[in-house]
């Protein structure tokens, strides 16, 4: 049993020439269940107000109509909406290969960046308070390409520090 921990440990202090940054999911479902709760509340107080309208005007038949119709406008902004947060966390990801970034931004592996880890000038992260209880965070790392800087920042990043530690060369 010892000799697992030490392995477990020997792996976690050495830093390995490739890996990939993981994403943390707790970021996106933070998003995607604020994104439901926020349309959803939109929908019962636009049908509180649709009640309250049938006193006034006695829309009893319509009302059911314009409650389905709501609910599929509901249903499609919440969608589309998910969408917008779901499809650039799951299409960008970064990888560490002999002393380079890679950013691929698309499925393809055509439309990618690569910046040389030595030209790193700074590493840094940030946590929100959150972040700090979840373990993720964003890291910035500003590259130095001759007289031009290139800032490159890594949102919702498991284990930050861990990361930070093993880019910086």
């Amino acid at each position: 049993m010892p000799t697992v921990f030490f392995y477990a440990r020997l792996l976690y202090m050495t830093k390995p020439k490739n890996f990939s940054i993981v994403k943390a999911p707790a970021p996106l479902l933070m998003r995607a269940v604020s994104i439901v709760v926020a349309t959803d509340a939109l929908y019962i107080f636009t049908i509180l107000f649709l009640v309250g309208l049938r006193n006034i005007l006695g829309l009893d038949a319509t009302l059911i109509g314009l409650a389905f119709v709501l609910f599929f406008i509901k249903s499609a902004l919440s969608a589309y909406a998910l969408y917008g947060i779901l499809n650039p966390w799951l299409k960008t990801s970064y990888y560490v290969m002999d002393k380079k970034l890679v950013i691929h931004t698309s499925q393809s592996s055509k439309e990618s960046k690569v910046l040389n880890l030595k030209e790193v000038r700074s590493v840094s992260v940030s946590k929100s308070r959150l972040g700090s209880v979840m373990k993720y965070g964003s890291i910035r790392v500003l590259f130095a390409e001759g007289s031009f800087e290139r800032q490159v920042i890594i949102k919702d990043v498991a284990n930050p520090e861990l990361v930070a530690g093993r880019l910086d060369v």
